[in-house]
């Protein structure tokens, strides 16, 4: 969707919501303060009423930071939410095996070097960090990421 539109969007929520609401802040769209507290209002609205998720909350505070610039008022002074820090999710070793069985069938090289050098990614990032780890101090830190300590199955010396 266009980031225009989306942003309209967002904005005419938060009209929509100043309209149905009673407040006794005076106007949020000339007073920098009924601005802050207006915007306070609307994000627990959207937190406990909409259940809406951080992200969303952070988006739509963002939309509403470029509103206010435009209307001159500068910048809502509002605590942005802290987005969950969430570990990178890992294949199933099932899906593994069907990814790596289909790379196998690929025919071409470049594609093929593509998918298992993405496949090493992930799986360095999420299953193997602690086998990593076990590695590194086993058999030492791997002088380049094509290193054949990396590749060593536990039946090689």
């Amino acid at each position: 969707m266009n980031t225009r539109r989306t942003c309209l969007g967002r904005v005419r929520q938060y009209c929509a919501y100043l309209e149905t609401s009673a407040n006794d802040y005076g106007d949020p769209l000339n007073d920098p303060y009924a601005r802050d507290y207006a915007i306070r209002d609307f994000k627990s609205h959207l937190k406990k009423e909409r259940k809406a998720k951080p992200a969303s909350v952070k988006l739509m505070l963002a939309a509403l930071d470029h509103f206010y610039l435009f209307l001159g008022l500068g910048r809502p002074k509002v605590r942005r939410e802290d987005l969950p820090q969430e570990a990178p999710k890992a294949l199933l070793p099932e899906a593994q095996k069907r990814f790596l069985r289909a790379v196998e069938r690929c025919t071409s090289v470049r594609d093929r070097a593509l998918a298992l050098a993405q496949f090493r990614e992930w799986f360095m990032r999420s299953t193997a960090t602690n086998a990593y780890a076990v590695a590194t101090r086993k058999y030492g830190a791997p002088q380049h990421p094509c290193s054949p300590i990396f590749y060593k199955r536990s039946s090689d010396p």
